[in-house]
C-alpha cells in the first residue's frame, strides 16, 4: 500500500512538472522559449561560397531573438595570374582637354546622362553651405537649374524614368530628407524623412536600395512611384552602401566593416574578407568607389586602411574566372575609378606626387584590368583633385569628362572648369 502511494505521489509530481514546463514555454519573452540554433555539418554550395551552414526548426517559430545564420565566404582564386592583353594601350588616343563650362565657385561632375550630351553638375553657392545641382547641355552650353540646397555628400543620382533629379538635402533641425525635382520651377517632391543611408539606383530609376531606419538598417527596395519600400536581402541587417551591377544580377553591399556579393536572382549571399594591415582599430582594409564592369563580370573598388586612411590598391574581382587580385600605383593613392563602357579598361584619377605639400593634383591613367597593365594618359596634364570633382567617361566610351580648374601652385584655384577629351582607338 504504502509503494501504490509512492508511485501515486510520484505520477502527480511528474504531471505537474509537465504542466508547468508548457505554461513556461507558452509565456512571451520567457527565456525558456527563446529560438536555439544546433549547427549542423557545413555543406557546399554552388554559388562562389566556400561553406554554409544551416540550423533545425524551432519549435517555437514565432519567437524571433535567435541569431542570424552565418554568412558564408565567397571562394575565390587570390593573386591570380594576369591574363595577355588583347589590345595595346597605346591604341587609345586621346585628345587635348577642351574647357566647355566654366565656374567662379567649385563645379563638380556628378554624372553623364543616358543621352551622352547632358551632364549633372554641382555648383557651390558663394558665400553659403549649399550648393545648385543643374543639368548641363553640351551642345547648347545651356543650364537647367533642379534644385539649390545643402547637399549631403554625394548622394546625388539622375532617374531617367522620371526625367528627374534625386538628392538628399540637410535640414535645418539636422534631419536628412530625400527629395526629388523635376526642375526649379516646381516644389521638390519629398520621398522620406530622417534618410541616413546611402543609396543606389536600379530599373532606370524606377527603385532605389537603401538600409531603412526604422528596421534596424534592413535593406530595402523603394518602389519610386508610390513611395512603398519591401525587403531585400533578409539574411543582411545594417548600412551599406549598395552597387548593383548593370544586368541587376549581382550586388556588391558594404560597409567599414563588411563586404558582401549577393546573387539578386537567387538571393544568395557570401562573404569576401579584404584582409587588414597591422593591428589595431583602423588596421583593416576597407573599399570605396566600387563599381561593375558593363558586362558584369569584373567588380572594381578602390581599397584603404589606417587613420589617417592611407591607400592600399585597386582590387579587382573576376567573376567568370572567380579570381581576386590587387593593382598598386607605387604607393599613390587613388581616387576615383571608372569603367570603359566598351571594354574592360578602367580610367583612373592618382595622386600626381604623393607628396600633399606638392598640391592636390591628379594623372589620369588608362588600366587594363586583365593584363594589369597601366599607361599614363596626357602626361604634359595634371588636373586639380580631379578625382574628387569629377572623372566620367561617356555613355558611349568616346569622350571623357573631367574637373579641369585653371590653378596657381601649390592650390589655389584661379576658375573652376570642366573640360572633354575625346579618344578614339588605332587599329
Amino acid at each position: 500500500m504504502k509503494t501504490k502511494q509512492i508511485i501515486s505521489f510520484g505520477l502527480l509530481l511528474i504531471l505537474v512538472t509537465l504542466i508547468l514546463v508548457i505554461a513556461i514555454h507558452n509565456i512571451p519573452g520567457s527565456s525558456a522559449g527563446h529560438r536555439q540554433e544546433i549547427i549542423v555539418s557545413p555543406s557546399p554550395t554552388t554559388f562562389l561560397v566556400l561553406e554554409s551552414v544551416s540550423s533545425v526548426t524551432p519549435e517555437i517559430p514565432f519567437i524571433e531573438t535567435a541569431e542570424r545564420e552565418p554568412i558564408p565566404s565567397c571562394t575565390f582564386n587570390a593573386q591570380a595570374q594576369p591574363r595577355t592583353p588583347i589590345s595595346s594601350l597605346d591604341a587609345y588616343v586621346f585628345s587635348e582637354p577642351e574647357v566647355v563650362l566654366t565656374s567662379a565657385t567649385a563645379l563638380r561632375l556628378f554624372q553623364w546622362l543616358p543621352d551622352g550630351q547632358r551632364w549633372l553638375i554641382g555648383r557651390d553657392v558663394a558665400g553659403k553651405a549649399e550648393q545648385t545641382l543643374e543639368v548641363f547641355d553640351l551642345r547648347t552650353g545651356e543650364t537647367r537649374l533642379y534644385a539649390q540646397a545643402q547637399i549631403v555628400g554625394d548622394k546625388v543620382a539622375w532617374l531617367e524614368t522620371e526625367q528627374a533629379v534625386l538628392f538628399v538635402e540637410s535640414l535645418p533641425d539636422n534631419r536628412n530628407m530625400l527629395k526629388l525635382s523635376y526642375g526649379a520651377d516646381e516644389p521638390a517632391r519629398e520621398l522620406m524623412a530622417d534618410f541616413r543611408s546611402p543609396f543606389s539606383v536600379r530599373g532606370g530609376g524606377e527603385q532605389l536600395i537603401f538600409s531603412a531606419n526604422d528596421q534596424g538598417g534592413q535593406l530595402r527596395v523603394l518602389q519610386v512611384s508610390d513611395g512603398a519600400a519591401t525587403p531585400l536581402l533578409t539574411q543582411l541587417s545594417g548600412y551599406y552602401h549598395t552597387v548593383p551591377s548593370a544586368d541587376e544580377t549581382w550586388m556588391a553591399v558594404y560597409n567599414h566593416l563588411h563586404f558582401y556579393l549577393a546573387n539578386l536572382v537567387s538571393e544568395q549571399v557570401c562573404e569576401i574578407d579584404l584582409g587588414q594591415v597591422g593591428t589595431g582599430e583602423y588596421a583593416k582594409v576597407r573599399a570605396s568607389d566600387v563599381t561593375w564592369s558593363k558586362d558584369g563580370r569584373y567588380l572594381a573598388m578602390l581599397t584603404k586602411y589606417g587613420n589617417p586612411v592611407r591607400f592600399f590598391s585597386l582590387r579587382i574581382i573576376d567573376l567568370q574566372a572567380k579570381a581576386l587580385y590587387d593593382i598598386v600605383f607605387d604607393e599613390r593613392f587613388v581616387f576615383s575609378i571608372d569603367w570603359l563602357p566598351t571594354s574592360h579598361m578602367l580610367l583612373a584619377a592618382i595622386d600626381a606626387n604623393p607628396d600633399p605639400s606638392l598640391g592636390s593634383f591628379d594623372n589620369l591613367y588608362l588600366v587594363d584590368v586583365a593584363s594589369r597593365n597601366s599607361r599614363h594618359i596626357l602626361p604634359e596634364h595634371q588636373f586639380f583633385a580631379a578625382g574628387d570633382f569629377g572623372v566620367l567617361w561617356s555613355p558611349d566610351g568616346k569622350t571623357i569628362g573631367v574637373a579641369c580648374a585653371d590653378f596657381t601652385l601649390p592650390d589655389e584655384v584661379r576658375e573652376w572648369r570642366i573640360c572633354t577629351i575625346e579618344m578614339e582607338i588605332q587599329q
